[in-house]
This record gives C-alpha cells, sequence and structure tokens, in this order.
C-alpha cells in the first residue's frame, strides 16, 4: 500500500449532512398527509350534504303522492305542514270545455328554505 489513504469525512459530518434530507423529507410528507386529509375532509362534507339533500327529495316525494291521492277526492284547495314542511294544494278546473283540472302543489322545507313547485294536468273527475 503505496499509493494515498482515501480521505474520511471528519467524525459525525455524514450524520449532519443526512440531518438536512431527513428534514426535508418529513415536511413533505407532512404536506402531502395535510393534502390528502384535506381532500378526504372536503369529500366527506360533499357526501353528507349530498345524502341530506337525496332524504329531502325523498320526503318530498312522500308528501307530493299521498297529496295527489288525497286529491282525488276534490279538494279546490288546501294548505298545510308535514314536519319541517308547508305545502300548498291547487286544484283548478281551468278549460270546463275539455274537462282539464290543472294541479298545482308548492313544498317549502321551513328547516332549509328549499321549495319545490309541481304542476300538472289531469282529467277532473
Amino acid at each position: 500500500m503505496n499509493g494515498p489513504l482515501p480521505s474520511r469525512p471528519a467524525p459525525g459530518r455524514a450524520e449532519q449532512d443526512q440531518g438536512g434530507f431527513a428534514t426535508v423529507d418529513a415536511l413533505v410528507a407532512l404536506v402531502i398527509l395535510a393534502t390528502t386529509l384535506a381532500w378526504a375532509l372536503t369529500g366527506l362534507d360533499i357526501a353528507a350534504k349530498t345524502s341530506r339533500k337525496a332524504e329531502e327529495v325523498a320526503r318530498v316525494t312522500e308528501i307530493a303522492r299521498h297529496l295527489l291521492i288525497a286529491s282525488a277526492a276534490g279538494s279546490v284547495e288546501a294548505t298545510g305542514a308535514s314536519g319541517s314542511f308547508r305545502w300548498r294544494f291547487t286544484d283548478s278546473d281551468a278549460t270546463s270545455a275539455s274537462r282539464t283540472c290543472l294541479r298545482s302543489l308548492v313544498l317549502k322545507n321551513l328547516q332549509t328554505g328549499h321549495a319545490f313547485h309541481f304542476t300538472g294536468a289531469s282529467p277532473c273527475g
């Protein structure tokens, strides 16, 4: 071994150089984790809102079916409430020659403020 000896870093120097990279790696991992968590929470919020809206529409549909079936008894105008909903039903004989009745139903959710309007024509009975 006549050649020069390979140089070695001073003791503790290699650990110091790696320490900076470990800190940057940890920060990058935290940023990725925070971003993923934010997207997941946004998705959960959207899913919860969609679920509440679907429940509201199902309830409106149930009330509307009930009112339309009950309207066959011949009520001309009626108002009422069902749970958090207020409703108004009108049944008018618009064209007596063709015996077509125009039916209108408005439901409003007092908690959310959403309003649902149904209109249609059917033979008068």
